[in-house]
């Protein structure tokens, strides 16, 4: 394991294993996408995979274990911690969302199936629930309704950051674990609601901050690093993980899906957490799938718009063949995102982190740095 992660404070991009994860996780999503796509184009799909829309499941569990890393051991101001989350997640949602309803309004036609409005475009860069009619959150990018689960946990917090001086995620899974059984509890319906946002799902998040707690203690760190067997036990819990990522289950956000691929995301993380010291002395050779890891929000936002992208310019021989049709609408995406997550994404992300810390910068006559200007070497962890 890194040096960092045993100092207490660690870097979230050191775990190979979770930047790894996030990337299958990211094109999981995307394979579950295909299908629909072209089943909407009134195109049999070669396969079905509603289990793809797990990879959701996967990415909730890792952002509960990332902002545990991100936070523990330090004194992270709560305001400094929400603006780099800010910076992390709004600059390409903005970009893609305006993208899409500049083309969707500029050219109808490319987007037969898809309509929207200027205020359903507004809502949706503000994070304000839209709802569809089945009553579910969908913004205007439509796997933008994670987005909402994610700022609700980082809204969560930072409140906490702001009421404890220690252990504020394990504070903050308590938060989100209260706020969801009473609501729970009421036997309220979500549908429509804003309640939505603490649906059972959201426990997703506590259980990841639970794992960052026992894997970022060094003792615990200590004794399983000379484990030989870990890694054998880390695979041997990712095969298993594999029984609850099963089609079939409800992709609503209730208790069925969080004991189904809920409960298998939080196998599958943690296998890969034991697999970490054995692909740590494999370097290089997992580099493309880091890359993919690195690139997994770019991946994860832009694909719906690259499949529109894809399908205009492929030849009509290759769309009336099933599955060359789905190989370039699930390729097409995964070549694209790491050239957009560098020379887009990260550009982006880096520029608003400057302008938000700059703007809350507070004036000092002494010329001491103030706590939330930005170093040349910050980081947006996550």
């Amino acid at each position: 394991m890194p040096q960092s992660i045993h100092a207490g404070s660690p870097q979230t991009d050191s775990w190979v294993a979770i930047q790894i994860l996030r990337g299958l996780a990211a094109f999981a999503v995307v394979l579950h996408h295909v299908p629909q796509y072209l089943a909407a184009r009134a195109e049999a799909p070669p396969y079905v995979l509603e289990s793809g829309a797990a990879g959701v499941d996967v990415f909730f569990v890792i952002s509960g274990f990332v902002m545990h890393a991100a936070t523990v051991g330090k004194d992270t101001q709560a305001l400094d911690f929400f603006l780099r989350r800010l910076a992390r997640i709004l600059p390409i949602y903005w970009l893609i969302s305006t993208v899409l309803f500049v083309a969707t309004v500029a050219v109808p036609s490319a987007f037969a199936t898809f309509t929207t409005t200027p205020a359903i475009w507004l809502k949706s860069l503000f994070f304000v629930p839209v709802f569809d009619e089945s009553g579910y959150i969908r913004p205007l990018i439509a796997q933008g309704w994670t987005l909402h689960f994610e700022m609700t946990f980082y809204s969560v917090l930072a409140l906490s950051l702001l009421l404890a001086k220690r252990h504020q995620s394990l504070l903050a899974a308590l938060i989100i674990l209260g706020l969801g059984t009473a609501v729970s509890a009421s036997g309220v319906s979500l549908l429509n609601s804003w309640l939505q946002l603490l649906a059972p799902i959201t426990l997703e998040f506590c259980a990841g901050v639970v794992i960052a707690h026992v894997f970022c203690q060094p003792r615990v760190l200590a004794r399983i690093q000379g484990i030989p067997a870990l890694p054998i036990a880390g695979v041997a819990l990712s095969v298993a993980s594999l029984h609850f990522f099963k089609d079939g289950i409800s992709q609503e956000l209730g208790y069925s899906r969080l004991a189904g691929w809920g409960a298998g995301a939080v196998l599958l993380v943690l296998g890969a957490l034991l697999v970490e010291p054995a692909l740590r002395h494999l370097g290089h050779l997992l580099s493309g799938f880091k890359k993919l890891g690195d690139a997994s929000y770019s991946l994860y936002l832009i694909h719906g718009l690259l499949f529109s992208v894809a399908w205009k310019l492929a030849p009509d021989g290759l769309k009336q063949n099933a599955w060359g049709a789905a190989v370039l609408l699930a390729t097409f995406p995964l070549v694209a995102a790491w050239p957009f997550h560098k020379f887009i994404e990260k550009p982006l992300n880096r520029h608003a982190l400057r302008l938000m810390l700059r703007s809350v910068r507070r004036p000092s006559w002494t010329g001491k740095r103030n706590e939330t200007t930005p170093k040349a070497n910050d980081r947006i962890p996550g």
